[in-house]
């Protein structure tokens, strides 16, 4: 067949159609082959899932419309931001989350209240401000001795979303290696994300000390993973179907048989009288 193209024979849509019925058998176990390599390779890797939650931080409780009062509002708002993946933040949410797992609740929303109802008030004795719900007598950096700590800067970020005058809108992203159980997995991230929420706004309101540092969680976006079974699969199915043309391809230019008339014309370049079709080619 090589011989076939140097001389200008070509693949004919007939000869196209004839190496898919003879090689069909062989094409689709290349395929099957490759895309059942795709999924074992995706079952095999442990996939990490993501999840994040918006919230929403109001920097000042009046409003101004002054582009000076603005800008530090914003980099007031971007330190809050920024804030939220400092270590103080991680330790404390870190503390909440393996004190929430020792615990006998099973909803996280009903933990949170319960953090949020022993926490008490206290007075900044520098500007007077009366900070709100800040100060947790169950609280100790010292109680994380020995503690699995499940927050790090590996697995934490804050991005800005938007803001507008008074208000600023960021994400808060935790990251988290999957288990077996996809459905316990949800609901472990879940609660590590708003356990997290939870600590950036108790420890904002402590450290900056204003009585105007409020972290309002406001939505809850969904669960995605950097592995996807359906995805794989079908790229390696893709892949595999490439193989596969490739491969009767080879199997082509490798085959010396004469197909047809027109071939042997060329070869020889002598007229041919007749011939006998292959009878497998009807």
């Amino acid at each position: 067949m090589e011989e076939n193209i140097k001389n200008g024979g070509g693949l004919s849509i007939g000869t196209i159609w004839f190496l898919i019925k003879k090689y069909f058998l062989l094409m689709v176990v290349i395929v099957v082959l490759s895309a059942g390599t795709g999924y074992m390779i995706a079952r095999m890797r442990t996939p990490e899932y993501t999840i994040s939650e918006t919230v929403n931080f109001k920097t000042m409780n009046g409003e101004t419309n002054t582009s000076s009062a603005i800008n530090v509002q914003f980099a007031y708002a971007q330190t809050v931001i920024d804030f939220c993946k400092t270590g103080k933040v991680m330790d404390r949410a870190n503390f909440y989350y393996n004190e929430y797992l020792n615990s006998n609740y099973t909803n996280v929303d009903d933990y949170i209240k319960s953090v949020n109802d022993r926490l008490t008030d206290y007075v900044n004795p520098i500007n007077g401000y009366l900070i709100e719900k800040c100060v947790d007598s169950e609280y100790s950096v010292e109680k994380l001795e020995g503690a699995v700590k499940y927050f790090n800067s590996g697995n934490v970020s804050s991005t800005t979303v938007d803001s507008k005058n008074t208000q600023t809108t960021f994400k808060i992203t935790i990251k988290k290696t999957a288990k077996e159980n996809l459905d316990e997995d949800y609901e472990d991230i879940k609660a590590r994300i708003k356990i997290y929420v939870m600590a950036c706004d108790i420890e904002a309101r402590d450290s900056f000390g204003d009585g105007n540092s409020y972290i309002i969680p406001i939505n809850l976006d969904r669960m995605y993973s950097n592995i996807s079974k359906r995805q794989t699969t079908m790229y390696a199915g893709i892949i595999g179907v490439v193989l596969a043309v490739a491969v009767v391809f080879i199997l082509y230019l490798l085959d010396t048989t004469i197909k047809d008339s027109e071939t042997l014309v060329k070869i020889t370049g002598t007229n041919v009288l007749a011939f006998i079709a292959d009878q497998e080619e009807k």
